[in-house]
């Protein structure tokens, strides 16, 4: 079952600006996965948004650009 899981489903954060949730998401995943997205309803972010998130993240510049764009 998890490697069904890990093969055909993709998350995303969807406006939730945490570590935590992106790091447990990337480890149970990967980045390939991930996508980053922000819906109604959403919690604003005064400051850059999504950019500031990813570019904050810590993350190897082809998983934040996996995450923001590429998937």
């Amino acid at each position: 079952m998890s490697d069904y899981f890990r093969q055909n489903v993709s998350v995303t954060p969807s406006g939730m600006w945490s570590q935590r949730y992106l790091r447990w998401a990337l480890e149970v995943l990967g980045p390939e996965r991930i996508m980053f997205s922000s819906d109604y309803p959403y919690r604003f972010m005064p400051t850059d948004g999504a950019r500031h998130f990813l570019d904050n993240a810590g993350l190897p510049d082809s998983d934040r650009m996996a995450i923001a764009h590429g998937n």
